[in-house]
């Protein structure tokens, strides 16, 4: 019965226009912020520990962007579980910048791995079929797309993610590239060779003892990081980009494919770590209001 009144009252909001969402999403933030401070200690240290070279008062400025963002990212995230194909298309919220080079990252055949972040609006990537940009990309439909999730430890809310996370395709009922973390190298192995796209967030604290798992440089810091995804594109000669997600000034959001390497068996599994940390820290330096600072990602630290 909880169920079907959370699922009624998503439903109920994810059909209201963009437009009435972002206002919601002022509210939403201004209680996260000021009335339940959400994580507010976690996000002050970690921004403060990541730019120690600013200001104070440039600091709380990240800090008032950050939930503004967690609020539109929330309303989003609510509001594609009520798109089809069709509404996508027609919102703009995402742009596809250069599909030419991931064509180019096609083009060896053996599979692609698209790296990304808690920056911007992942929740927004299963429908990339779907955005301006996406109809000039080859072979690019549901059939060969996995997305990479966590299983979230409520099964009701677990069901429900997984339920609004695709509903923007044109069929997620039958949709079988929706990939727990703990199963996804199992699958890489059973499909090697088939040519997917593997959408994998990679700034995470690694889960438990994995032992997929090294350290790189990460905002002025020794970070560990998940590294499985890289090792097995390196086993199987796939290609590997950074995804990245920068907010255009006017709303919504470019989705730029950056190149790692064409072949991953040329490249060792730390040295593409590296890379990929390099090309998000640009981004988070360029936008530091839109990463996920709530993370406790750092464990050493005491939050």
């Amino acid at each position: 019965m909880r169920k079907f009144f959370v699922k009624l009252l998503l439903r109920f909001f994810s059909a209201l226009p963009l437009k009435v969402q972002y206002f919601n999403a002022g509210l939403i933030g201004w209680v996260m912020r000021d009335v339940v401070r959400y994580r507010k200690n976690v996000v002050i240290r970690n921004i403060a520990d990541s730019f120690p070279e600013k200001s104070g008062e440039e600091r709380d400025a990240i800090v008032r962007g950050f939930y503004r963002h967690l609020s539109r990212l929330i309303v989003e995230a609510v509001w594609i579980g009520g798109c089809g194909p069709r509404r996508l298309r027609r919102s703009g919220i995402v742009r596809i910048t250069n599909p030419e080079v991931f064509n180019s990252l096609r083009s060896n055949g053996a599979g692609t791995v698209l790296l990304l972040s808690h920056h911007c609006n992942w929740e927004l990537v299963s429908g990339s079929r779907y955005y301006p940009g996406a109809e000039r990309i080859e072979g690019m439909d549901e059939s060969n797309t996995v997305v990479v999730y966590r299983k979230l430890s409520d099964r009701m809310w677990d069901e429900i993610f997984a339920e609004n996370r695709k509903a923007c395709l044109e069929d997620p009922e039958h949709f079988e590239g929706y990939v727990e973390t703990d199963s996804i190298i199992r699958y890489m192995f059973r499909h090697s060779g088939e040519s997917k796209i593997y959408y994998m967030i990679t700034d995470q604290y690694p889960y438990g003892d994995s032992g997929n798992s090294l350290s790189v440089n990460f905002l002025g810091r020794k970070t560990r990081t998940m590294s499985g995804g890289a090792a097995v594109a390196r086993k199987f000669g796939m290609s590997v980009a950074y995804l990245s997600m920068t907010e255009r000034p006017e709303g919504g959001y470019d989705y730029t494919y950056k190149p790692i390497c064409g072949n991953a068996a040329d490249m060792d599994v730390q040295t593409i770590m590296d890379r990929y940390y390099e090309l998000l820290e640009e981004d988070i330096r360029l936008q530091p209001e839109n990463y996920l600072w709530s993370h406790k990602r750092w464990k050493e630290i005491k939050y």
